[in-house]
């Protein structure tokens, strides 16, 4: 496993490493690889292996997953007056939950850091790299790359099962890098060609999410719905996770295409009846009791996520930054019994997803501690066990060796629940929604509920479900829920969103010998 990763590594470096003129930070193909490449299968699964390690790092070694998805416009709030100065540099993540980027720059900047030995300046949550997006463009072409050579008369000597295989896990890989691009940046530059080094400007978003039903529909077939070696499921592109990238991509057109979002929501509801009744019995819900397993990764449920491996340097995360570590409750003195996390959630907010008296499996499995707020000194003490094992806090370890799941079964099945009620089906929708409040053992909803009740039933049952998992800012924005106070404690100014305040700044490399380049300009970038 280790020679595995020095050759992704090296690979990686061999493919991306180096300085270019191009703003998307790509190579032409000679200078990369050479011409004795591409000669058999170990080549190719070699380069496959290196897409996905690719991706990881991506995602994964910085605080992008936690602050473009779970806390920016949450009800959170970050370090309490009573943890120890370093955490206390915690303190600008506050700034997400207001949504001020601007500020947290300006914050990220400064030489504050520089005394502070557990957070140095460079490594302090990598904000610097959240708004980079040449990582994705890297990984974007490398697939283009893959799909030609793949398919090239006279490439590597696969079977045609095979190459058709192969090609669509390329084609899964850059179209996932264009769907967490436009959820981020929202217009991005778009293209397909293996060996690209043009300038171009940004694509219309709506254009892009088109492209990517579309480059995804020609190819989602050819990937088996499961694996045969358990390492592969759900960490490779599968048929199931192929499907539920179409559905957010339907959802998203839908959201900010008013003339056809009809179109959108009926294709997300046929896209997941068959990623439910046809998928071989590859996929299912787990037993609440053993919902664990499904954050240990390989599950049924788990339609595509980004593994870890603590045995390995190179497989693991940025832990310190990822969602599980800051919600986990930890000891922070070494003299009292004084138990804090990093990041704890408004009290409120938590017992409007989790009512004290109503009953719903997961306020146990996933939260330790009663958050009745009538309890004193309770709003402080947030304690989040969603993602670490039954074994791992027998110990007392807290450190996450979870993977991190990018698309799984009950997300598809509300977005199914979703799609119906935004159709004024009300029926399917709700038979939808009990499906996942049925397997917590949550109680009962009223099926004789308004359409608009549904759809804020639907709503919050997303918000629970899949608490932690980076989605509750995207799903404000593709809403535009995000402009509601109903829906968040820190809402969006809608004149703010039209100018794109639910974007990201882009990293103003991106202008580096680009004409044709724009930034975001309702950030200072």
């Amino acid at each position: 496993m280790k020679k595995l990763i020095i050759t992704l590594s090296l690979f990686s470096l061999l493919v991306f490493g180096g300085c270019t003129k191009s703003f998307l930070d790509v190579r032409s193909y000679d200078d990369l690889v050479g011409n004795e490449f591409w000669k058999d299968r170990n080549d190719v699964e070699m380069y496959m292996q290196g897409l996905f390690y690719d991706f990881r790092a991506t995602t994964t070694s910085s605080i992008f997953l936690a602050a473009t998805g779970d806390f920016r416009a949450a009800p959170v709030l970050f370090a309490h007056p009573s943890l120890p100065d370093d955490l206390k540099a915690y303190k600008m993540f506050s700034l997400l939950r207001t949504n001020d980027l601007d500020e947290i720059y300006n914050y990220y900047n400064i030489s504050e850091y520089d005394y502070l030995p557990a957070f140095p300046k460079r490594d302090f949550a990598r904000f610097d790299l959240v708004k980079r997006w040449s990582g994705f463009y890297q990984i974007i072409q490398k697939a283009n790359i893959a799909v030609v050579e793949i398919n090239k008369e006279g490439g590597p000597d696969l079977s045609e099962r095979e190459r058709k295989q192969y090609t669509a896990e390329a084609v899964f890989v850059r179209n996932l890098c264009y769907f967490f691009l436009v959820r981020v940046f929202g217009d991005v530059p778009y293209y397909t060609e293996a060996y690209f080094d043009k300038v171009i400007g940004r694509t219309n978003m709506l254009e892009v999410l088109a492209n990517i039903d579309k480059d995804m529909s020609e190819y989602y077939k050819d990937l088996p719905w499961t694996y045969s070696n358990n390492a592969q499921v759900g960490s490779r592109a599968q048929r199931g996770g192929a499907i539920a990238l179409m559905m957010h991509t339907n959802m998203w057109l839908a959201g900010f295409s008013e003339s056809k979002k009809d179109e959108y929501y009926q294709r997300t509801i046929t896209l997941g009846d068959e990623l439910l009744n046809e998928n071989q019995n590859a996929y299912g819900l787990v037993n609440i009791d053993n919902i664990e397993t499904v954050f240990q990764g390989r599950s049924k449920e788990g339609l595509f996520e980004i593994t870890q491996n603590s045995n390995f340097s190179g497989e693991v995360f940025n832990r310190t930054l990822t969602f599980a570590q800051m919600v986990k409750s930890r000891r922070v003195s070494t003299t009292a019994q004084i138990f804090y996390s990093i990041v704890k959630y408004d009290i409120g907010y938590m017992n409007k997803l989790y009512p004290l008296n109503e009953p719903d499996k997961r306020k146990a499995l996933w939260f330790n501690g009663d958050m009745d707020p009538s309890i004193p000194n309770n709003p402080t003490y947030f304690d989040c066990k969603k993602f670490h094992t039954k074994a791992q806090l027998a110990i007392n370890d807290l450190v996450p060796n979870n993977n991190q799941i990018v698309f799984r079964l009950p997300d598809c099945i509300l977005l199914q629940a979703e799609a119906y009620a935004n159709l004024n089906q009300p029926g399917p929708a709700y038979e939808k929604l009990m499906v996942i409040r049925n397997r917590a053992e949550a109680s009962a909803l009223n099926s004789a509920m308004s359409l608009d009740e549904l759809k804020d039933a639907i709503w919050f049952e997303r918000s629970r479900e899949l608490f932690g998992e980076s989605h509750y800012f995207f799903d404000l924005v593709r809403t535009k829920k995000a402009t509601n106070p109903a829906y968040t404690t820190n809402p969006i100014l809608s004149s703010d969103f039209a100018k794109g305040a639910w974007t990201w700044p882009i990293d103003r490399s991106a202008l580096l010998n680009n004409p044709e380049m724009v930034l975001n300009t309702f950030w200072n970038n």
